[in-house]
C-alpha cells in the first residue's frame, strides 16, 4: 500500500485540553556536563513534581558518572539533584519512576554490569541501592543492558506501586533475551 506524502500543518498544538504557555528551555544543571538518554516521570500524586535521569558525563569527556538524578518540585521552574547519580557512579542507561506512595526510583546498569535500582523515600536526600540482577555471564562483554522500568501508579490497583524492571541479557543462560523482574 502506498502511503500518501505527509503534509506539514504547523507545530502549534491546538486543543481545548492543552494550556497554551510560553515554555522556554530551562537548564536543569549549572555544572559542566553532558546528558543523554533522558528518562522523566511525573509524580502521580503531584504534577508539580518530576524526577528525571540521564546518562551524565563530564563536559570534557573522560570518566562516566552514569545515570544521574535531577528533580523539580515546582513544575520545572527550578531543579535539584546530582549529576553524579544516586549512590555515586554507575554505568548509566537511566530509567525513572515515582510511586503513589512518593517513593522515587532510578534504574541503571550497575558498575558490575548487572541491573541496579536506587530508591529514595525523602525526595532524593538519601538513596538506597538494590541489585536487581547480577552480570548475566562471565565474559568481558556480558552485561544486562537496554533497561526500562514502569510502576503501577493506578490507585486501588491490587498491584499499586509494584515496580517492573526489564532489560536484555547479553551473555549467560538468557543471552539476547528480555528479562523482567
Amino acid at each position: 500500500v502506498e502511503v500518501p506524502q505527509a503534509i506539514f500543518t504547523g507545530s502549534k498544538i491546538k486543543s481545548r485540553m492543552v494550556k497554551i504557555d510560553d515554555s522556554p528551555d530551562v537548564p536543569v544543571t549549572g555544572q559542566a556536563s553532558t546528558q543523554s538518554e533522558n528518562s522523566i516521570f511525573i509524580d502521580p500524586k503531584d504534577n508539580m513534581v518530576a524526577l528525571n535521569s540521564n546518562n551524565s558525563t563530564p563536559a570534557s569527556g573522560g570518566s562516566v558518572y552514569g545515570a544521574d538524578y535531577l528533580y523539580t518540585l515546582d513544575l520545572s521552574e527550578t531543579w535539584g539533584g546530582s549529576i553524579q547519580g544516586p549512590n555515586g557512579s554507575n554505568s548509566g542507561d537511566p530509567a525513572s519512576c515515582i510511586g503513589t506512595d512518593g517513593r522515587w526510583y532510578i534504574g541503571y546498569i550497575g558498575t558490575s554490569s548487572g541491573q541496579d535500582v536506587s530508591y529514595s523515600d525523602d525526595q532524593g536526600a538519601t538513596w538506597t541501592r538494590v541489585q536487581v540482577a547480577p552480570k548475566p555471564g562471565n565474559g568481558f562483554n556480558d552485561l544486562a543492558d537496554k533497561n526500562h522500568m514502569w510502576i503501577d501508579a493506578k490507585e486501588g490497583s491490587p498491584y499499586e506501586n509494584y515496580l517492573y524492571d526489564a532489560w536484555t541479557d547479553f551473555g549467560g543462560n538468557a543471552n539476547n533475551q528480555v528479562v523482567v523482574k
